[in-house]
């Protein structure tokens, strides 16, 4: 679709550009092909840029989730060995 949406607009643009200045409808039609086929490959090139960029950041997403639940696990046993520790502690105040 994007292809024949680029050559007719190609096509269009330069068919109307040259007849205002009087050039030859075959020299505009073969001029909008060239300009039709160029803003496809455009197009195409802008749009796997979105694309990757796109996809980078779902990765990059997907892994600072993985981080945070990451930190929230270590953030738990932490916790836990902190209490671990204070038991020791208290044990060993008691003892003394």
């Amino acid at each position: 679709m994007d292809f024949f949406f680029g050559v007719a607009a190609g096509i269009a643009v330069y068919k109307w550009l040259f007849k205002i200045m009087g050039i030859d409808d075959g020299v505009a039609e073969a001029t909008g092909w060239m300009v039709g086929i160029g803003l496809i490959v455009f197009m195409e090139s802008i749009k796997s840029l979105f694309a990757r960029s796109s996809t980078r950041d779902n990765v990059l997403k997907a892994r600072v989730k993985e981080l945070e639940s990451e930190i929230r696990t270590l953030e738990e046993k932490d916790k836990v060995a902190k209490q671990k520790l204070d038991g020791l502690n208290f044990f060993k105040e008691k003892e003394m």
